[in-house]
């Protein structure tokens, strides 16, 4: 923030620079499930799954942006890794898994359980994350119980729940709108929840009055 001269406050929006920045809270991993398992070609609704992932990244470089994710079993041995792909024309830039046909061969499992996640620069070698995601396998209600394989994969973000993310959007004419993320969980209504912005403990704006 920066004062200007007749005391009113305004908003600057920070200038990427050339170093890229790992934006952390825009971090998605989800699964990505298939009707078949290659290890098993003969049989159908066999469902396996992948991990995929998505992220963005602020640069102000001219450079492309190159990012590797390296993926490792439950026990800590080695899974297997991919070259991320850049997309977008601008900052902040959108760095996700690839989409391939046959991705899943040779790599894709049918278990669950707690995984690995690395994620690195390859331009420098600079790990810019790495931690772990579970996994939660379950039979769908509505699916035929002859199919005791057709399943369904999708990971735990229970995590986030005690987490919030503060931020600013629309830049324009100087100013910045507050912008509030977070998790909740169930069947949570929008208009359930109130919202309300404080500065130096005054309450500036309210949800229910439509001030944010």
């Amino acid at each position: 923030m920066s004062a200007a001269t007749n005391s009113e406050v305004y908003a600057r929006k920070p200038e990427p620079t050339d170093t890229p920045l790992f934006l952390a809270e825009t971090l998605e991993i989800r699964t990505d499930t298939q009707d078949y398992y290659w290890k098993m070609p003969k049989e159908s609704n066999y469902t396996s799954w992948l991990p995929h992932i998505k992220f963005n990244v602020d640069y102000g470089g001219s450079s492309r942006l190159r990012y590797k994710a390296e993926y490792f079993m439950p026990d800590g041995s080695p899974w297997y890794s991919e070259t991320l792909e850049q997309k977008g024309t601008g900052t902040p830039y959108l760095i996700e898994s690839e989409f391939v046909s046959d991705k899943d061969q040779g790599k894709a499992i049918v278990t669950p359980g707690t995984f690995g996640l690395k994620i690195t620069n390859m331009k420098n070698n600079e790990v810019a994350l790495q931690g772990k995601f579970k996994v939660i396998k379950y039979k769908p209600d509505n699916t035929d119980a002859r199919y005791r394989n057709l399943v369904d994969f999708y990971v735990d973000q229970d995590w986030n729940l005690p987490i919030g993310y503060a931020d600013l959007e629309d830049w324009s004419l100087g100013a910045a709108t507050p912008l509030i993320r977070m998790w909740f969980k169930g069947g949570v209504k929008s208009e359930d929840l109130e919202a309300r912005i404080y500065h130096n403990g005054q309450q500036l704006a309210t949800t229910d009055d439509g001030g944010m």
